[in-house]
This record gives C-alpha cells, structure tokens and sequence, in this order.
C-alpha cells in the first residue's frame, strides 16, 4: 500500500515571464475599484490589495504576483476568468490576456440562483457559492488529460488531481474557487440516489479509467490481467481521501468494498470479476492444518496459508492458488507481500476475512524468475500487522 495525498504542483505554473508592457499613470487610491487591463502594476499605489476576478475569454491568460527583486511569488498561464488575491505585501501585480480585472467582495458575493449553480460546468474557474454549488460533481468527459483543482482565497491547492476523466471530486462548501480543464462536461451528483448503470454493465471489464462504485463499475474482488510492473489502482472515498492503492504488478486482485465511493486504474490492463476468490476450498483437497505450536506457514489459527506447500517449485505463467485463514477479531484486512532478501514488494490486499478458503491467485508472470517467500499478515483496527506472519517459499522457474 502506497497511500498518500494527491496533490500535483500544476497550478499555478510558476512561469517566469517578462512583461514589458506597464503603465505609467500616478498613484491610484488604495480603495480604487476600477477594472483594470494588461500591464504592470505597483501594489498599494497604482492597485489596491485585495481579489480580483478575470472577466475575459480565452486559454491564454497570464498573470504573476511579484515581490522585491521581481521574484515571482504566484503566477498563472491558462483558461482567464479566475480570481487572484493580491497581498499588501506584493511589490507589483501583472496580466496579459486576462481582460479587465474586477475587484471582487467575498464576503457579499452575487451568487447565481441555486439551479444555475447545480447546472453542468464546462471547463474554466468557478466561484464556489456563487457560480457553482458544493456537492458531488461528477465529470462526463474521456480520455487521460483530465485536470481538476480546489483552492482557496489565495490560490493555494487544497486537492487536486491529472488523470482520467469520469471521476468524482467533492466541492466543500468553505472552498473559494474550483478549476478545471480537460474532463468534459462536471454534472452535480446525488450520492443517496445514483443513476447506476445496470448490473451487468457494473460488472462488464474494465480498462485503465476512474469508476464511482455501485454506479460504474460492483464492488468485490476484481482481477487484473495486465503484465509488466508499473500498474497503479487506488480506492478513494467521497472527498478524495485515497483509501488504498498499490503500484507494481499488473495481474493482482483488488476488493473493492460497497464503502468506498471511487476506483481509478491505469497500466493494469483489463480488470474483471474475481469469480471464486474467497470461495471454501473443497475439503477432499485441503491441506491438513499444523499440529498446535503450528509451522512458518501457520503460525496461529488466525494467520495460516495451507497451500500451496513450503518449497513448491512452479514454471513461469502459471496461477498459484494461495488458500488458508486470513481472521481476527479485530480484522480488517490481510495482504501478501514478496520479498527476495533485499526487501520486500506488495502483491495484493484483501478487506474480508477468509476461513479456510482461497486467499489469493498469483499470477507467476508478474514476478520475475527465482525464489520468493511470500508472506501473507493480517493488519488489525490499529493499522499494525499481526506479529504472526504465514512465510512460504516459492520457486519460479
């Protein structure tokens, strides 16, 4: 598990970029709120500190605070219409492209009506509260360009994401502004009333893309069938907040619980239902459990793989079945790693519990050729792993 925060540094872009064009007018009041065009202006005499909105058209607007020296504090180059919040510490403020600038109240915002603001957004900048309501949004678009940022008054991220379009991202209410660029059409979601697609649609396979769960795509165990070592999948929940993800093998079983809200993959290959996984092993072929004390492979009742053996040897390309017990009262998920005594690699989690059944196929192509143990442990509610590890070793020829 990889899990951690997404946030990209894409906005702003922080291009260094001379402007020439100024203006050479005598200072202005403080207070003044006459628009303002492209130039440079000095900060405290020829603009007054405070947010501003862009009010053109068009993809080429750039704009930079500067402080002493000319140094760039915060900049912009893309879609106008977004607002900048000039400090009274800046030295000068510049634009081109951006048309006039208008000085804006937040705190006495003219919000649209509620259904314009609950009505579809395209790509651009979007006061939240006054162009755009907050809420579950979303987007309709295609394709792997799909950019997305929430920000606050001064332009810093709070969240923010570059992938595919066809996910979801949660606008709170105490956000000032949200971008957006590349993901198609965003349409206000009702997260107690999906418009699920029928459940043979949900359980369809799944190429590299973003899926929302009980609407695109069932929970339950999914596997991939990709090759190589660069598949990344994450589950995330309404607010964006990854819940688990992995990067490395492409063919791994994913559980995808009816509780997480959102699933992303890309380099995996093709996903489809983990049949069977999880299902009682049939007793005639089980293998006996360990006398009490228990072997590596069974250290406790809780913690045991019983096949396949310690030492099996399997050629290349084929499927291992791992099946034992994965349990504990305070379960809540088991996992497989690899290790080949320089470390140790993730290979797959699993979020219920198994008795006596299949725990896990692995696919022998997406390890190299060698020896292996492979360790399955059971993390509890405090997020540690079980002190009792099951450790079997596994040649692949």
């Amino acid at each position: 598990m990889i899990a951690q925060k997404k946030i990209f540094a894409i906005a702003p872009l922080m291009i260094v970029v001379a402007l020439t064009s100024s203006l050479n007018i005598a200072a202005i009041p403080a207070q003044a709120t006459a628009p303002l065009r492209d130039g440079t202006y000095t900060v405290n005499q020829q603009i007054a500190p405070g947010t501003y909105r862009a009010s053109g058209k068009g993809g080429a607007c750039y704009w930079e605070r500067a402080g002493v020296s000319g140094d760039v504090l915060d900049n912009h180059y893309g879609l106008t219409g977004g607002i900048v919040t000039i400090q009274a510490a800046d030295v000068t403020f510049s634009s081109r492209r951006c048309g006039p600038w208008v000085a804006i109240d937040l705190n006495n915002k003219i919000a649209l009506a509620p259904e314009q603001q609950s009505a579809p957004k395209k790509d651009g900048f979007y006061l939240v509260g006054v162009d755009i309501a907050p809420g579950v949004w979303r987007s309709t678009g295609q394709g792997g360009s799909c950019y997305w940022a929430r920000q606050n008054l001064t332009q810093d991220l709070i969240d923010n994401d570059l992938g595919f379009a066809g996910g979801a991202v949660t606008i709170q209410a105490s956000d000032v502004e949200f971008y957006t660029r590349g993901c198609g059409n965003w349409v206000m979601l009702d997260t107690n009333n999906k418009p699920a697609l029928p459940l043979t649609q949900q359980l369809a396979p799944k190429r590299d893309g973003t899926y929302i769960v009980g609407l695109s795509i069932a929970p339950g165990r999914w596997r991939s069938n990709g090759q190589g070592n660069r598949c990344y999948w994450e589950k995330s929940s309404v607010t964006n907040e990854i819940i688990d993800n992995h990067l490395g093998p492409a063919s791994v079983i994913v559980e995808i619980a009816p509780t997480d809200f959102q699933f992303e993959a890309h380099g995996c290959g093709i996903w489809v239902p983990a049949d069977g996984v999880g299902a009682p092993i049939n007793s005639a072929a089980a293998v006996a459990p360990p006398a009490q004390g228990g072997s590596a492979a069974c250290p406790s009742p809780s913690v045991c793989i019983l096949a396949p053996a310690n030492g099996t040897r399997v050629a290349r390309g084929n499927i291992v079945v791992f099946s034992g017990t994965a349990a504990h009262p305070a379960f809540v998920r088991y996992q497989f790693l690899a290790g080949n005594g320089s470390g140790w690699g993730h290979i797959a989690d699993f979020n219920k519990p198994v008795t006596n059944g299949d725990l896990m196929e692995l696919h022998t192509d997406t390890l190299p050729s060698g020896t292996y143990t492979i360790r399955m442990q059971v993390i509890d509610n405090t997020v540690n792993a079980l002190p009792q590890k099951a450790d079997v070793t596994l040649t692949i020829e």
